[in-house]
């Protein structure tokens, strides 16, 4: 999706000219997102300038004004995206060799777990994007980091944006990966696993009949039910064309209004992860309150919402949870079986990703630690992602929250109603509020008791 330039308007913009402008290019964006889905074509983002944002900030409230400015730096990351997320799109139809036959990459991803030849058909793609993919990140990144100096002559002392988490980022991951390599080294050996590719086998999805692909969405959205949490979902939700062979989307077109969800091409307990994460963001989304100003309407980094997702990932693996969705004891220990090392792994890779954002050579050995055996070259595909940050910050944030809502509403938290109105009041308060904030409401920070127990 092409971004307009950021180009000036003719006259100076009064702090409610700005909102509208900055809401209405926030719109065209996450609308061009589910153009993009479904193979449209799609209109361009009209951004406030520089200039335009210097003039009204000092009218905007300080929270306001720096989540403002995080926003057009993020369309400018976006803007140098564009050829990068392009070629990922389009990589699911580039052929591979597979079983004799040159078939579509997507295809053969919808496989991943059945064994390792699945991995081996995906290497040369993998390892051709992987350095693609880390060129143009980085080249991305360094000018957008440009622009953002630009901007910060204008930032007159604002604070940081409310949802932009803790400073000591990196050294966090760190911890996290320090915390439980032990318990993935544990899983591998008694796997088997000599090198990440064995990883297929283990994590061989025997029990598909039990998480068919249709309706999957309003499978996993069903744990709300009980409390009512789903109606914001069947309110301000549409469920979009599959758009991404093994992620789950999501498109903000108006916060608490309308939320475009598109599930991934994943089959079996995988895919009913990525619908969980799916899900679960798109609840968060759908619960911001219309009444804030734009830039905390549209969440910069969207902790909470993406928090939530692995919150309701993470409770997939509780036999509370399978009870309720109708499994057996005997189905959700299965289930657990195949859970709780891909949630293991998950957690880890987005961890392994913060640590080696800015040191592309060791990324390949990144991705080793992270899943505990010798990765392959392309392997470190995996950590390609424009977000780092957010994603490492997601998973040990909706891991620690799994452990706070378990702790202060017990093992069925999904159906307490007050664990619901806390959901909602977090939720609502949008670009104003990190999950870091929430945790240390609810007086619990701790992701490694809760991932260490999926292994034990």
């Amino acid at each position: 999706m092409a971004l307009a330039p950021f180009c000036a308007y003719a006259e100076a913009m009064d702090p409610d000219r700005f909102r509208e402008a900055l809401a209405r290019a926030l719109r065209t964006r996450e609308s061009g997102r589910v153009s993009l889905w479904r193979g449209e074509e799609s209109a361009e983002s009209r951004w406030p300038s520089r200039e335009e944002l210097y003039e009204a900030t000092p009218a905007l409230d300080p929270a306001e004004a720096s989540a403002a400015r995080g926003h057009l730096i993020r369309a400018r990351l976006d803007d140098a995206l564009e050829d990068a997320r392009d070629r990922l799109h389009d990589a699911g139809e580039e052929r591979v060799r597979f079983e004799r036959d040159d078939v579509p990459a997507a295809v053969v991803v919808r496989q991943l777990g059945a064994d390792r030849s699945v991995a081996a058909a995906l290497r040369p793609l993998a390892e051709r994007l992987a350095r693609d993919l880390d060129a143009e990140i980085e080249e991305a990144r360094a000018d957008a980091a440009e622009f953002a100096g630009r901007l910060a002559a204008d930032r007159a002392g604002l604070p940081a944006v409310p949802d932009a988490g803790p400073t000591d980022l990196r050294s966090r991951a760190t911890r996290f990966l320090e915390a439980t390599d032990d318990a993935v080294d544990e899983l591998a050996s008694r796997a088997g696993v000599e090198d990440a590719a064995d990883w297929a086998r283990v994590l061989r999805d025997t029990q598909r009949g039990l998480h068919p692909d249709e309706r999957r969405h309003r499978r996993v959205a069903a744990v709300f039910g009980e409390v009512d949490l789903h109606r914001a979902l069947e309110n301000a939700v549409r469920l979009e064309a599959s758009a991404h062979p093994f992620r789950a989307r999501t498109a903000l077109i108006d916060p608490g209004k309308d939320v475009r969800l598109s599930l991934s091409g994943l089959h079996g307990v995988p895919g009913e992860v990525e619908a969980a994460l799916g899900v679960g963001r798109a609840l968060g989304y759908a619960l911001v309150s219309a009444g804030l100003p734009p830039s905390l309407r549209w969440p910069l980094y969207g902790s909470i919402a993406r928090s939530l997702g692995v919150l309701l990932a993470r409770s997939l693996a509780e036999p509370s949870l399978g009870r309720f969705m109708g499994l057996s004891r005997r189905e959700s220990e299965a289930r657990r079986a195949i859970l709780a090392p891909l949630l293991l792994l998950r957690a880890r890779l987005a961890s392994a990703a913060m640590v080696a954002s800015q040191q592309p050579d060791a990324r390949a050995e990144a991705v080793g630690r992270a899943l505990g055996a010798p990765a392959p070259l392309g392997a470190q595909i995996l950590l390609s992602t424009s977000a780092p940050a957010a994603r490492a910050r997601s998973w040990r944030g909706g891991l620690a929250l799994f452990g706070a809502l378990r702790d202060h509403f017990d093992e069925d938290w999904f159906r307490n109603p007050r664990a619901a109105e806390v959901i909602r009041g977090a939720c609502a308060r949008g670009g104003e509020f990190s999950i870091e904030a929430w945790c240390a409401e609810l007086g619990r920070d701790d992701a490694v008791t809760s991932t260490l127990e999926l292994v034990d």
